[in-house]
């Protein structure tokens, strides 16, 4: 396992994104014709991610592993997606890994993926909670909880493989 990033990003109207080197951002139509709503993947070459909050930080880690992961109970949610990293605008002469920018973090940050295909299973939890408790103005504190995870694979459909909030069903609902 090799820990990709390890801090924060910021939830600006509940989105974040990944973005390959090249791409601009491209927003709602990541989930063209996907079922989940919370990692959109059918923009070549960026990740949108969706938060339960819409304006904070929310603890994020990404994840490269050799093989696909067991899915791990202390996740409330959890959804996968195929992604192929690809450099859209390589510096001449180069053969380096593909970099892709993290959008909406404290500083310009980027995690480094060998070109190819992946699977890529984003996680929550505390989804909406944050949002929540903003609301009613009670602990700020608790903060919502995510992991990327990435692994190659061949390409396939996206999944939703754990639903548990319904924050996090109204979003699948809504890119339906």
């Amino acid at each position: 396992m090799t820990i990709l990033f390890d801090g924060e990003m910021f939830s600006s109207h509940f989105q974040g994104s990944l973005l390959c080197n090249g791409i601009d951002g491209a927003g709602v139509d990541c989930f063209t014709g996907q079922s989940n709503g919370l990692l959109g993947a059918a923009h070549e070459g960026a990740l949108h991610l969706t938060f339960g909050v819409h304006t904070a930080l929310v603890k994020m880690r990404i994840l490269l592993l050799s093989t696909a992961p067991e899915l791990d109970a202390r996740w409330e949610e959890a959804v996968e997606a195929s992604f192929v990293a690809k450099d859209f605008d390589p510096p001449v002469g180069t053969t380096a890994n593909v970099r892709i920018y993290l959008i909406q973090t404290d500083a310009p940050r980027w995690i480094e993926l060998v070109e190819g295909a992946y699977r890529v299973r984003f996680t929550a939890r505390n989804f909406g909670l944050q949002e929540h408790l903003a609301q009613a103005s009670v602990d700020p504190t608790l903060r919502e909880e995510y992991e990327l995870t990435f692994w190659n694979s061949t390409v396939a459909a996206d999944s939703i493989l754990k639903a548990t909030s319904d924050d996090a069903r109204i979003w699948h609902q809504r890119m339906k």
